[in-house]
């Protein structure tokens, strides 16, 4: 018979609790606490669930030592863990998309760089003589360190 535990003030390593994915987590009602001499603990309202059991010793290679948790203490600390990475997730989308702004920006910049430097009278002469895009922008690119 499986030991009962609080899971209240525990401090579970976030790569333990995520060595089942949130589906399995939520499916079984179970969340990893320790791992140790290749023995997982695993928290589990119904301790006894061996469908519950067989899966995570398939999913994970370990073997499976669990321990009894009351369901409101094993629902906040699920809820914890994968709000946690929830917020993580959100963190790099909107540092993601920052960074395209930031790439948008600069490159507006450069595009109303290029529609002033048409009006330069070098820029005008090499347009008139034909001149390569790559000329034209190497004097773009001077005219920038304003060398003439």
């Amino acid at each position: 018979m499986a030991k009962e535990f609080n899971l209240i003030d525990l401090e579970i390593n976030p790569q333990i609790a995520h060595m089942l994915s949130e589906e399995v987590v939520k499916k079984y009602r179970v969340l990893p606490l320790k791992l140790e001499n290749n023995i997982l603990e695993v928290a589990m309202v119904n301790p006894d669930n061996l469908e519950a059991i067989d899966e995570i010793k398939l999913l994970t290679g370990c073997e499976i030592k669990p321990v009894s948790v009351a369901d409101n203490q094993l629902q906040a600390t699920i809820e914890k863990h994968f709000r946690i990475e929830e917020t993580a997730k959100q963190d790099l989308i909107d540092m993601r998309l920052a960074g395209l702004k930031a790439v948008q920006q600069k490159g507006q910049k450069i595009i109303e760089n290029l529609e002033r430097a048409e009006d330069q009278p070098i820029i005008k002469l090499l347009n008139s003589t034909g001149s390569s895009m790559v000329t034209i922008l190497l004097v773009w690119a001077l005219s920038w360190l304003n060398i003439e």
